[in-house]
């Protein structure tokens, strides 16, 4: 699953999952008052982990510094992920791969871990990516279906650009879990555990699960 403030207080111990990936910061002035909490409950309960920042649009590099900045004693144990999207954010349909480049680069250069990028499935094949997906790998989102009980591994997804396959596919917003009432986004990740590490670790080795040679289900 991956989740935000919106799911504030979720409990590990109750609620299964692989991994888990956690919304840390936004723009250049906000962090996720959950985030910590739901980290350390995420890893007491041997749930994998994963941070992502949301794309504001705004100067790149002063928004991989915040992230970095808030998330730093977590590199090399959490995968990190770039989340852009529409909303709050003047780049996005504008400035897409530049600015997503300039951003992932920053985060690389500064933590030697390489990101995830999020994005819808539309938004694959609306630019050309070549530049992005050379060294960074894909997670996607595209709805099949409006409301899951239960996690589903084998939904299909649409063409993804650049990327041959994704290393993470987001396929409902609507899922529905034991151990919390409201909605949860439901994801399958393309790779096992050991691939998961080597992503938090920056382990290049774990490049092909982002460019699709075999799908392995965490």
């Amino acid at each position: 699953i991956d989740i935000a403030s919106y799911q504030a207080g979720l409990d590990f111990s109750k609620v299964k999952a692989d991994f888990a990936i956690i919304k840390a910061t936004e723009g250049t002035g906000y962090v996720n008052p959950d985030c910590n909490r739901a980290y350390k409950s995420a890893k007491d309960n041997n749930v994998l982990r994963g941070l992502y920042h949301y794309a504001n649009g705004g100067d790149a590099i002063a928004e991989a510094d915040y992230f970095i900045n808030n998330i730093a004693n977590y590199v090399g144990d959490a995968v990190l992920v770039l989340d852009w999207e529409r909303g709050s954010n003047p780049a996005f349909g504008k400035n897409d791969v530049p600015w997503c480049k300039a951003w992932l680069n920053h985060v690389y250069e500064r933590t030697k871990v390489r990101p995830l990028v999020y994005m819808s499935q539309s938004v694959t094949t609306a630019h050309n990516w070549a530049a992005v997906s050379k060294d960074y790998g894909l997670w996607v989102a595209q709805y099949v279906v409006e409301s899951r009980s239960g996690y589903k591994q084998d939904y299909s997804h649409g063409p993804t650009g650049s990327w041959n396959y994704p290393a993470i596919f987001q396929y409902t917003s609507g899922g529905f879990l034991p151990g919390w009432s409201g909605r949860l986004d439901l994801d399958v990740a393309y790779m096992d555990a050991a691939a998961w590490k080597k992503y938090a670790t920056g382990d290049r080795s774990a490049a092909p699960a982002a460019t699709g040679t075999k799908k392995e289900y965490l």
